[in-house]
C-alpha cells in the first residue's frame, strides 16, 4: 500500500492535477483579496459611487415661518445620529443627510441641536427608541437618524431621505423636506389619521402615504366592512384605485353599509379623496347593467364617472405613448388659486391613465374642476373605439352645501404616482400639498425643493441585483474557473 500510495503521488497525473489546484487556489485567493481591497476602498473613500460632481448641498429657509410658533420651552429638537460623526461625514448615503443636518441646526439654534451617539458603547442612550407605538421592536442601526421632540421621535433609515425611482434608484435628494416634515410632526400636539380603505384591491400609493405623513397625519388601513363608521380621529379618508365593488345599504334598510358610513363621516366634516382606474366603471359594473355602488354615490355629488381612457397624441409628456397627460388649471374658482400655488415652480402637472369626469349640478354638494386636459384628447373605449373628447376635468372636489365635508375625485390611479410627485421636469408635489392644506391638513412642508442626483446603480442596488451579484461573485465565477482548471487537466492528461 505504501508502494501504491509513493507511486501514485509521483504520478504525472497527480504532479499536473497539484499543479492545477494550487493555479485554482491562487486565482481564486487573488479574486476574493481584490474584492477585499475595492470593498475597503469604498466604504474609507466612497471613490466609485459618484458619476458625476457632487451637488451642493443647501437650505431654502422654507421652513421659516412653519418652525416660528414651535414651543422650545421644554426642551430643542435633537437630530440624534447613531455612530461617531467621522463616520456619519464619511458614509455614502448619510453624507449628505449630515450636512443638510448642519445646516438646519446653524439656521435655527434655538430650534435644533445635533448629538453623536455611538451605537456599540452607549446602547442605552437609544434604549427609549427601540419600542414602538404598537408594542413592536423598532430596529436600529448605525445609519439610523433619530428625530426626538421631548419624548415624541421619529426614526430614518437612509433611503428616506432620497426619491427612489421604480428600479430603486435614487433620482433626488430630499434631505430638507424630511428633516423638516419631521420637526413638524415630533413638535406637533396631535396627528389626525388618514385611513386608508382596505379590501376591495386597493392600490396604496407610497408616495402619498409619505406625503400624508409629512403634513403630520397618522397612516392606517381601514376596512368598512368590519367597523360601523369612520373612526373619530379621522383627518381624511382615501379609496386609492379600487378593483371591486363598495358596499352600498338597500333602500329603506335600516342597516348601515360601507357607503353609508363614508356618507355619515362627509356630512360631519370628513375630507375624502377617491382615486379611479379609467376601467373601473367597465369591470366593476353591476349584472344588471348599472354602474357600481361607488359611482352611484359620487354622482349623488355632482361628479359622474364614465369611464374609458384619456390619450393625447400632440400635448403629453414625451414618451409615454400619450397616456400621460400634462393638465392646466381651472381658470377660476378653487382650481384658478390652486393653480396659482402649485404652478409657482414652474413644473406643469401630469395624470396619467386618466379616465375623464362630468360635472354637474347636486343639493348635497357644490362642484368645482380644479385640472383640464389639452383641448386635443382623445377618448378611448373599453371596446377599443376612439371619439374625440376635448378638454375635459380629470380633477374635481365636491364641497358640501351643509359643512365642511369635501369630496375630492381624480380620474386617475396616478395623481401621486412617485415618477410624477418628484420628477425633474414634472411634479405633482406642489399641488398634493396645497390640496392637503385645503383639506385641513395644518403643516405641510410646501416650497421645499428636492435635489437632483447622479449616483451610479452600485450604491442603488435593490437586494435582488445585490443576490445576483452576490452569487455570481462568490459561487458562478469561482465554479467556473474550478471547471476550466479541470477541463484543462484532462487534455494534459489525454495528450
Amino acid at each position: 500500500m505504501k508502494e501504491k500510495l509513493k507511486a501514485f503521488f509521483a504520478s504525472r497525473a497527480t504532479r499536473h492535477a497539484g499543479g492545477m489546484a494550487a493555479f485554482t487556489a491562487l486565482v481564486l485567493a487573488l479574486f476574493y483579496l481584490v474584492n477585499l481591497i475595492v470593498l475597503g476602498f469604498a466604504n474609507k473613500f466612497t471613490w466609485y459611487f459618484y458619476t458625476s460632481e457632487q451637488p451642493e448641498i443647501t437650505v431654502s429657509g422654507a421652513a421659516d415661518e412653519l418652525f416660528r410658533d414651535i414651543d422650545t420651552s421644554e426642551g430643542k429638537v435633537k437630530i440624534r445620529f447613531c455612530d461617531l460623526e467621522e463616520n456619519i461625514k464619511a458614509h455614502n448615503q448619510l453624507d449628505y443627510v449630515y450636512e443638510t443636518a448642519v445646516l438646519l441646526r446653524d439656521r435655527y439654534p434655538d430650534l435644533i441641536e445635533l448629538d453623536f451617539i455611538s451605537l456599540w458603547l452607549e446602547p442605552e442612550q437609544v434604549s427609549a427608541y427601540r419600542v414602538a407605538e404598537d408594542g413592536s421592536e423598532n430596529t436600529i442601526t448605525t445609519s439610523t437618524v433619530i428625530i426626538d421632540y421631548c419624548g415624541e421621535f421619529v426614526l430614518n433609515a437612509p433611503v428616506n431621505f432620497y426619491t427612489l425611482d421604480e428600479k430603486q434608484y435614487a433620482t433626488s435628494y430630499n434631505g430638507e423636506e424630511v428633516f423638516v416634515a419631521n420637526i413638524l410632526w415630533v413638535s406637533a400636539k396631535e396627528h389626525p389619521v388618514a385611513y386608508f380603505t382596505g379590501n376591495h384591491g386597493e392600490e396604496v400609493p407610497y408616495a402619498l402615504q409619505r406625503m400624508l405623513i409629512y403634513a403630520g397625519y397618522r397612516v392606517e388601513m381601514l376596512d368598512l366592512s368590519t367597523v360601523r363608521g369612520v373612526p373619530e380621529d379621522a383627518g381624511m379618508l382615501v379609496i386609492a384605485d379600487p378593483i371591486y365593488n363598495f358596499q352600498k345599504a338597500a333602500e329603506g334598510s335600516v342597516e348601515k353599509a360601507e357607503l353609508t358610513f363614508v356618507e355619515d363621516y362627509l356630512a360631519r366634516g370628513g375630507q375624502v379623496l377617491v382615486m379611479l382606474a379609467p376601467t373601473y366603471a367597465e369591470t366593476m359594473k353591476l349584472p344588471n347593467g348599472k354602474p357600481p355602488h361607488l359611482l352611484t354615490f359620487l354622482s349623488e355629488y355632482g361628479i359622474t364617472v364614465p369611464g374609458g381612457t384619456l390619450i393625447d397624441r400632440e400635448s403629453a409628456l414625451p414618451g409615454s405613448g400619450g397616456y400621460s397627460l400634462i393638465t392646466s388649471y381651472a381658470g377660476e374658482g378653487l382650481g384658478a388659486s390652486l393653480g396659482k400655488i402649485a404652478t409657482a415652480g414652474g413644473r406643469r402637472t401630469v395624470l396619467s391613465m386618466a379616465t375623464p369626469l362630468s360635472l354637474g349640478e347636486s343639493e348635497k354638494a357644490t362642484v368645482s374642476p380644479i385640472l383640464y386636459t389639452s383641448a386635443s384628447t382623445t377618448l378611448i373605449g373599453t371596446d377599443g373605439s376612439e371619439s374625440s373628447m376635448g378638454s375635459a376635468p380629470v380633477l374635481a372636489m365636491a364641497e358640501l352645501k351643509e359643512g365642511d365635508g369635501r369630496l375630492l375625485v381624480a380620474g386617475s390611479p396616478y395623481l401621486a404616482d412617485i415618477g410624477m410627485v418628484d420628477g425633474a421636469s414634472y411634479g405633482n408635489k406642489a399641488l398634493i400639498n396645497a390640496l392637503l392644506s385645503e383639506m385641513g391638513a395644518e403643516r405641510v412642508p410646501a416650497g421645499v425643493e428636492n435635489i437632483q442626483i447622479d449616483r451610479t446603480a452600485i450604491e442603488n442596488l435593490t437586494m435582488g441585483e445585490v443576490d445576483i451579484y452576490l452569487t455570481v461573485a462568490a459561487v458562478v465565477l469561482p465554479v467556473c474557473i474550478l471547471a476550466l482548471c479541470f477541463i484543462l487537466l484532462r487534455r494534459r492528461k489525454n495528450h
